[in-house]
């Protein structure tokens, strides 16, 4: 999270990015079956990618991670939908 998070000063001074810090950010990443998994920071990438369940999936060889500022996670969560997820793929 903190390889993501180096940016210049200046990002961390806009008033809009005052939770954007490691310390204040939860990072989830997308299912196979389009649902969330939280990834602790602990985690290695790696370690997420190859767990058997739930399986989380490349997209265009590329990963899918969400950094969310943890005062507004629940917020988020509860607007995350399996099924707009699953249609962005098609």
């Amino acid at each position: 999270m903190e390889l993501v998070l180096d940016r210049p000063d200046e990002y961390f001074e806009d008033p809009r990015h005052v939770n954007f810090k490691p310390k204040r950010l939860e990072a989830y990443m997308e299912t196979e079956s389009g649902g969330l998994i939280k990834v602790g920071k602990k985690v290695s990438i790696n370690s997420a990618l190859v767990s058997q369940s739930p399986k989380v999936p490349l997209f265009d060889n590329s990963l899918r991670i969400y950094f969310v500022p943890k005062a507004e996670s629940a917020d988020w969560i509860n607007t995350w939908s399996k099924q707009n997820a699953l249609e962005k793929r098609a």
